[in-house]
């Protein structure tokens, strides 16, 4: 048996894409366009899938210029014979399909009690239906190849709740592509296609340089920033190592991730990992000990007898107020020693 460090190919080279065929929707700006600059840049030939044809068109060019071969496709991704007269074009000049990069998208910010059922099919459609209609196409080439990968956008909004903006429609469609991820992974695993998502946060692109300008914008970019710990605003090229990580061979153990680039916004939010924390007394799951009622979002805990749960605490079995807590000092936090502050 051979050492296979030593037997490996160099690192970098094993991140080059030389002899790929990608596939990347939405394609025409923002994260699709710096999507298929990298791709492009890493040896790639890459089909630029966009519903606009002359966005299409222009980022072909751009890529041509850099040497990579470009193919412009418009496609509504919605649209079942879309998609496979989309892959049909791509297998039919080049042969094959080994990267799938579903990124087409849309957001809405509206207030879920006012949301129309229209509004919420038309995001449904795009971010979730969509990214599952060309996942399937391409996913059928691969499969018969015996190798493929495929990278969905999902987003961090997939993970937390945003704020100020009301996005419900938004939320639960990239919450369903990082399940709908995991879930292709989890079935094509033994088949050698890898399925994976990426999580951008805010980013900036012509859309939001738009919003900036509106007295709305106005209001909540600094918000963002300032919710986000490294201070700014995520750029487009902030994402093109992830998508050539995940599209090279570097990447051909990991499968059904979603891979989070937000600057460390959810670090700062409750995520689903908190589930999974335990007490330290006794090492009893302590979400079982929430209250029914009270709030998921956990401040500090010690024990399955003192939990302070987003302003609630427990003494005893007794949930009251946490400022009433008798343990807790004139700051914010609890004064017993053995008491983790989250």
């Amino acid at each position: 048996m051979g050492d296979t460090l030593l037997d490996a190919k160099p690192i970098l080279e094993r991140f080059r894409l030389y002899g790929r065929v990608a596939l990347v929707t939405g394609a025409g700006q923002g994260i699709g366009r710096a999507y298929a600059h990298a791709l492009g840049e890493a040896g790639a030939v890459v089909a630029v899938v966009d519903i606009d044809n002359e966005c299409a068109r222009v980022v072909s060019a751009e890529l041509a210029a850099k040497g990579v071969d470009a193919l412009p496709i418009v496609a509504d991704v919605t649209k079942p014979e879309q998609v496979q007269q989309m892959i049909g074009a791509v297998v039919a000049r080049w042969g094959k399909l080994t990267i799938g990069v579903n990124n087409a998208g849309i957001g809405l910010w509206t207030a879920a009690e006012t949301m129309t059922k229209d509004e919420w099919d038309r995001v449904i459609a795009l971010n979730l239906t969509g990214v599952f209609l060309c996942a399937q196409s391409e996913g059928r080439v691969m499969l018969l190849a015996g190798y493929g990968k495929i990278i969905q956008t999902a987003s961090m909004s997939g993970h937390i709740v945003n704020t100020p903006q009301r996005q419900s429609a938004y939320n639960a469609s990239k919450a369903g592509v990082i399940h709908l991820t995991r879930t292709l992974a989890a079935e094509w695993a033994d088949r050698g296609v890898c399925v994976n998502s990426t999580s951008p946060d805010y980013t900036r692109t012509l859309l939001v340089d738009k919003l900036v300008e509106t007295p709305e914008g106005r209001e909540m970019v600094p918000l963002w920033v300032k919710l986000t710990p490294m201070g700014r605003f995520r750029e487009v090229t902030d994402l093109q190592g992830a998508v050539v990580y995940l599209a090279s061979e570097a990447s051909d153990f990991m499968t059904g991730h979603d891979l989070v680039i937000d600057g460390g916004y959810c670090v700062w939010r409750p995520g689903p990992s908190r589930t999974n924390w335990r007490c330290t007394s006794d090492g009893a799951p302590f979400e079982s000990l929430r209250p029914k009622g009270a709030p998921v979002s956990v401040s500090r805990f010690d024990s399955p007898v003192h939990l302070v749960w987003a302003g609630l605490v427990s003494a005893g079995g007794s949930w009251r107020n946490a400022n009433s807590c008798p343990s807790r000092t004139a700051s914010t936090n609890c004064s017993k020693s053995t008491c983790l502050t989250m």
